[in-house]
């Protein structure tokens, strides 16, 4: 034993899941003192003393605790209650980007999110938020953190590297990424890599400034290509992507997935209640037809070594953190015991620690704003004729997140363009977080609704202010109420809010339980689909509104924003 005496805690008698070696080793236990583990076997009556907690196995397995590598938990829910919630699914260990945060309170709000996580009663890491240097706009069209800033963020020991870098903008070989990448590279740090798209030279291209993963992969062809060319490749299972589908054809196939990882990529409330989040990866990656040794390994240990931390976490051995989970059924993987750091934290579905919140949030994380109460004048799209028709730019809608440009014939009337609902060309607005004014306002298809507008908060790259609605008073509305609650989601109908979630902290997070929080957004879901849309998920739909990691057409503040080529193409095609 570490200390020469008796253990804290013993689990004994179970089977052991040993990633290391590939083996389930029956009536194997582990023996915990302090943080670590001390010893593992079949045997462990020499560690027993009169104070030693015991935990009986018998008829169970024994697995590492799971690793989350790839997620977003500075928006939507707080991270204190995602963890009371993901806890006793078996979660461990997380490494989260923090882009969210990044976006809205640069540097600042940064650290204040890693203020307190080392008294977490899981691991929880970060990366680098490198596109907000890329991304973000403070309102001058600066970012809203420096190269230099994330550059000295790499420095901090729970920074494990620099976070995902969008393919196509690292392929223009901007200085300031270069530098980071640079960086972290120095610090011995990996880089993470966002290929949504590209493939062959493009995709080696990007691989070779030092990428170190992708969790991009959607079909068996992408996931054995990057496999192939090194990279660690993390295959989707949460509210965004869903891909591990993907893996049925590279399991048939007999490749070597040992660069394997399973990751979330963002588990919404609703999604955590309804299905879990690792543990819910694990078991679609079995139905799938990975053995279970090698989906918990890549749920694990692969994820471990890939952020040069499997010194610590990712399998069961002497020296490691106790971090295991007592499960009854491998291929249900729903833990009855989770122990973290050497403590029972979870019991048959159940939080047990208490986890505090983060007060310097509310002061480093700014709420959105408005320069004043929108009203229909705001949201018009002028046109050069009194009536007619005019061919604009629309952005349409090809899958959750993917778009394309279509060149649609809208009609004008009063000098005004105006939306087409019988076409499903509805009008969408962005306007700046920052109460600068900046505004785009385009024309979205596909979205669906027949009446009725909704707003949020929360969009991909920006967190600035984004709407879709059939009307312009509903679209004020819902704009002006969304800055009236502090952020969030709102939808109105006819000049009336018929659902609202308010993320008061920075617009980007809210602090209540993860259930409520995933009743609320499934009545919001409700409510948008009740009114006419036919997407899956509305409200990724319209957060994605403004994303430029897929290359496609966007709605930013600063314009209608062709991707592939970074420039600000006009909206109206025709004016004469």
């Amino acid at each position: 034993m570490e200390s020469g005496g008796p253990a804290d805690l013993i689990v004994r008698d179970g089977t052991l899941l040993n990633v290391y070696s590939g083996e389930l080793l029956e009536g194997w236990g582990v023996a915990v003192h302090g943080e670590r583990i001390a010893a593992m076997g079949p045997d462990l009556s020499h560690a027993v003393g009169p104070d030693t907690e015991i935990v009986d196995a018998h008829g169970r397995y024994l697995t590492p605790g799971l690793i989350e590598g790839h997620t977003h938990l500075d928006n939507v829910q707080s991270l204190q209650e995602y963890l009371h919630a993901a806890i006793p699914l078996g979660l461990t260990t997380v490494i989260t980007e923090l882009v969210h945060a990044a976006n809205v309170g640069g540097a600042t709000a940064f650290r204040a999110f890693l203020d307190g996580l080392e008294a977490l009663p899981i691991l929880v890491y970060t990366t680098a938020p490198c596109i907000s240097v890329l991304c973000s706009d403070r309102g001058d069209g600066q970012p809203v953190i420096s190269s230099q800033e994330v550059e000295d963020l790499l420095e901090h020991p729970l920074v494990l590297g620099l976070g995902e870098v969008y393919w196509h903008l690292a392929l223009e070989y901007p200085p300031e990424l270069l530098t980071m990448i640079a960086k972290a590279h120095r610090l011995r740090k990996q880089v993470e890599g966002h290929a949504a798209g590209a493939r062959g030279w493009k995709l080696q291209r990007f691989v070779g400034l030092g990428i170190g993963s992708c969790h991009e992969p959607i079909t068996a062809e992408g996931v054995t290509e990057r496999l192939r060319l090194g990279l660690h490749t993390m295959v989707r299972e949460g509210s965004v992507r869903q891909d591990l589908g993907a893996l049925s054809g590279v399991i048939s196939s007999g490749l070597d997935l040992h660069r394997l990882i399973l990751v979330t990529d963002t588990v919404w409330p609703d999604d955590l209640v309804r299905r879990g989040g690792m543990d819910h990866a694990v078991r679609r990656a079995m139905e799938l037809g990975l053995d279970p040794v090698s989906a918990v390994r890549a749920a694990t240990l692969t994820c471990a070594e890939h952020f040069g931390i499997d010194h610590m976490v990712g399998g069961i051995g002497p020296g490691k953190y106790a971090n295991l989970l007592v499960v009854p059924d491998l291929r249900r993987m729903e833990p009855e015991v989770v122990i973290s750091r050497g403590k029972v934290v979870a019991r048959e579905g159940r939080c047990l620690v208490e986890i505090k919140g983060n007060p310097r949030l509310r002061e480093v994380l700014p709420e959105p704003s408005l320069p004043h109460p929108l009203t229909v004048e705001d949201l018009k799209v002028p046109a050069d004729r009194l009536g007619g028709w005019v061919k604009v730019r629309v952005v349409d809608i090809a899958g959750p997140i993917v778009t394309r440009e279509l060149i649609v014939s809208l009609p004008v009337e009063g000098g005004e363009v105006v939306a087409d609902r019988r076409a499903d060309v509805l009008k969408a607005a962005v306007f700046d977080r920052w109460g600068l004014g900046q505004r785009t306002m385009g024309f979205i298809k596909g979205f669906g609704l027949q009446k009725g507008a909704v707003a949020s908060s929360l969009s991909y790259d920006t967190s600035n202010l984004v709407a879709i609605g059939v009307t312009d008073v509903d679209i004020a509305w819902a704009l002006n109420r969304l800055v009236e609650i502090g952020g969030g989601f709102v939808v109105v109908v006819d000049g009336t809010v018929v659902e609202e979630l308010s993320m008061p902290i920075g617009g980007i997070i809210s602090e209540e339980p993860v259930p409520i929080l995933a009743e609320k957004m499934n009545r919001i879901k409700r409510t948008v689909k009740d009114l006419g849309s036919n997407l899956h998920d509305p409200l990724l739909t319209l957060q994605a509104l403004t994303f430029t990691a897929v290359p496609a057409i966007r709605l930013r503040e600063r314009g209608l924003l062709q991707v592939k080529t970074g420039q600000i193409i006009p909206l109206l095609i025709e004016t004469s």
